[in-house]
């Protein structure tokens, strides 16, 4: 067996580029970018992707990777965990539909769900690196702003909600109402975070109630050491 070492993202985009720009291909850079993502290093199979493309009419979209690969795109995406944070099961539902009526397939909108939640963690806790996240360049801002108004708690919370729900899904006789069930559940997952922050609320009132007592004590031990003087007097 041999393991060849993958190809950088950077590297590969120069490449399809070159590619493309020999063989008077027109695609948008956003597209290729998305192709060698999606690729993970592997050059043969972002060229497979290139090559296929390829025989679409017109420019190369972003939006045409998305339809060729079945993956849900990164605006959808972002829609769905609007919904989730500002727990509106609605707009969810509606958004969820769109995509399945679209023909996505529910593995892939899981996944693409729990990519998300994945990039969001990243933007908080490495603000200045989004280029590990595997969200586009044009929607990394977008990102960014959303991971500013969520606790990472709660995404952390909503990862372990969905471990091993992948694989129900899958073998599921009906894997849509499965994935409405599953993400009209996160919209109840609540941060431990805010637990914590209402303790650390009420630690400086009990710590001020302590405190008044102290000062008591010692107020009485004032009054007693005063009064053992007097009677030595």
């Amino acid at each position: 067996r041999f393991d060849f070492q993958r190809i950088p993202q950077k590297a590969l985009e120069k490449h399809l580029e070159w590619i493309a720009s020999e063989e008077a291909i027109s695609i948008e850079k956003d597209a290729i970018h998305l192709i060698a993502q999606r690729a993970n290093g592997g050059l043969r199979d972002a060229e497979s992707l290139l090559d296929q493309l390829s025989l679409l009419p017109g420019k190369i979209t972003i939006n045409s990777v998305w339809e060729l690969m079945g993956c849900v795109p990164d605006e959808e995406l972002i829609a769905l965990i609007k919904a989730l944070i500002q727990r509106d099961p609605t707009q969810l539902l509606i958004n969820l539909r769109n995509l399945l009526d679209r023909g996505r397939d529910p593995s892939a909108v899981l996944m693409g769900i729990a990519s998300i939640i994945r990039d969001l963690v990243l933007a908080i806790a490495a603000p200045r690196n989004l280029d590990l996240t595997s969200i586009s360049e044009q929607f990394q801002k977008e990102l960014k702003t959303i991971s500013n108004g969520i606790d990472i708690q709660l995404l952390f919370n909503w990862q372990s909600s969905l471990k091993g729900a992948e694989n129900q899904i899958r073998h599921s006789s009906q894997p849509r109402l499965w994935l409405e069930v599953l993400l009209l559940g996160l919209l109840s997952v609540k941060s431990s975070s805010n637990e914590r922050s209402k303790q650390k609320s009420i630690l400086p009132k009990t710590n001020s109630l302590e405190g008044i007592q102290t000062s008591k004590a010692n107020a009485q031990s004032k009054n007693k050491d005063q009064d053992v003087s007097i009677d030595k007097e």
